[in-house]
């Protein structure tokens, strides 16, 4: 009983410091708009389906972007003619084809090309709020930070799949978020990450590319190990939403692509908390598969839940209203429920299924 004792206690008391993080830092208040030079670069591979809705909300924004740079990423679709008629009709906007193949080759030479001081990062498959550029721009010019984390939501939608997909990914985003509202960063993404040029400049050689995916991860890493000013901007205004995988076995591949490039983690307080999440999950599973054969699983297991289920949602349910996503809490119970064979399941692939970008 000592192994679940100690790590059910760490496990609350690290999901409560997150907790903590994102009750301690109110919602920014509005501020008057302040300019810093900005680009927003964005990698597109194969994403005909979803590029017209960037656009529309590109074009939506309160405020023109200074430069919006576009990498196509070798695509074989139509991406690359949407983006030569989208670049015809902004003089803002331009694209370039990507020399080397990979997210990573690709962001390289967008960020290489681009001409602002900070670099506003989000995905093809993205929706920025209208106020997302004017809020983090604003927020930079004052704040000066090296590196600024975002909020990310998934659309709203109504088969179970993809409720799963948003709780699980608001389990993920504000547990970065809480972390990070305390000073203690350990993981974005990459749909909302905003990054001073030279800050980013300093950490190219860093972002590990021989790993598919982790660009914004180890981009963190990086500018924290070297003592650099990373934020978390917690505003309705500045969300990204994105869209969620269309099977669980899409699911599962995604997944294993994000937990694969831990093994190359080197931030230790990131080490520490993926291993006490894994472990509190494992001994779950554990208890849940020896539930009617061995001697106090069930008492563990409920014990471990509960306690599990409690903390979490101190963290979750309050996100979930702040991101406007309450609708999805009657599902919070089940999803708790599947989610430690989930990620265990998720963690045995990540160790033996090779990664790759799409």
């Amino acid at each position: 009983m000592i192994l679940p004792f100690i790590t059910s206690t760490l496990y609350t008391v690290t999901i409560g410091g997150f907790a903590i993080g994102w009750f301690l830092r109110k919602q920014k208040p509005k501020s008057e708009y302040a300019h810093i030079d900005h680009s927003v670069v964005i990698c597109c591979r194969n994403e005909e389906k979803k590029l017209q809705h960037l656009f529309d909300a590109l074009d939506a924004q309160s405020i023109l972007p200074d430069e919006i740079i576009f990498i196509n990423d070798h695509s074989t679709d139509s991406t690359e003619e949407m983006l030569e008629r989208y670049c015809l009709r902004h003089s803002n906007v331009r694209y370039i084809n990507s020399y080397a193949e990979g997210k990573k080759s690709a962001l390289k030479e967008g960020i290489n090309n681009a001409t602002g001081s900070y670099i506003l990062l989000t995905d093809a498959d993205c929706i920025p709020h209208s106020h997302w550029v004017e809020e983090v721009v604003t927020y930079c010019a004052l704040k000066k930070p090296d590196l600024l984390m975002g909020t990310v939501v998934l659309s709203p939608t109504n088969s179970f799949l993809l409720k799963f997909q948003a709780l699980d990914f608001a389990s993920l985003v504000a547990s970065g978020a809480g972390a990070a509202l305390m000073g203690y960063p350990i993981f974005g993404n990459g749909a909302n990450l905003i990054v001073r040029r030279e800050a980013w400049l300093e950490a190219e050689n860093a972002l590990r590319s021989d790993i598919p995916s982790g660009d914004d991860v180890f981009l963190i890493h990086n500018i924290k190990k070297r003592g650099g000013k990373i934020e978390f901007l917690k505003s309705t205004s500045a969300i990204v939403e994105t869209q969620g995988v269309e099977s669980w076995r899409a699911l599962l591949r995604q997944r294993q692509r994000w937990g694969g490039k831990s093994v190359a983690y080197k931030d230790v307080f990131t080490i520490f908390v993926a291993c006490i999440v894994l472990l509190m999950n494992l001994l779950i599973v554990t208890c849940m598969v020896t539930y009617f054969s061995a001697t106090n699983s069930s008492t563990l297991f409920w014990y471990l839940w509960i306690q599990k289920f409690i903390i979490d949602s101190i963290l979750v349910i309050p996100f979930l209203f702040a991101t406007k996503q309450q609708t999805l809490i009657p599902y919070w119970p089940i999803v708790s429920l599947l989610y430690p064979f989930y990620l265990i399941i998720c963690g045995i692939m990540a160790l033996f299924v090779k990664n790759s970008w799409k």
